[in-house]
């Protein structure tokens, strides 16, 4: 009887490394795509163009959000993948920033422009 303790137990956490191992798997592939994503975004030359790449980020995190009610990616993962996307997703509205306000423009250009307006009145 102990000897078939000790095989179910040791079944049983292979099984738990091995779904461990797949949901560590499968953010690792969404946090890969997320930083293609971020290298397209980059090279991005217009508005429609960036717009495919947010509209995939929304997917993408559509899909996480999925995995996360059927328990498919653990809280750990979920962190991981929280930050790159977070990181991606400033990238990406940045570079669409500076798509709409001109080329070499950045973010604080743009608001000492606003600031200058506001002191002005």
């Amino acid at each position: 009887q102990q000897t078939s303790l000790v095989v179910a137990v040791s079944l049983f956490i292979a099984v738990k490394r091995r779904l461990d191992e797949l949901k560590k798997g499968r953010i690792e592939d969404y946090a890969g795509r997320l930083i293609e994503i971020e290298k397209e975004s980059q090279q991005a030359r217009s508005i429609p163009e960036l717009n495919r790449s947010k509209a995939e980020l929304t997917s993408i995190l559509a899909r996480v959000v999925d995995d996360m009610r059927h328990k498919r990616v653990n809280a750990e993962g979920l962190q991981l993948f929280s930050f790159v996307w977070e990181s991606v997703n400033y990238t990406v509205n940045d570079h669409e920033e500076q798509l709409r306000l001109g080329p070499g423009t950045t973010r604080s250009i743009a608001g000492r422009a606003k600031r200058g307006r506001r002191s002005a009145r």
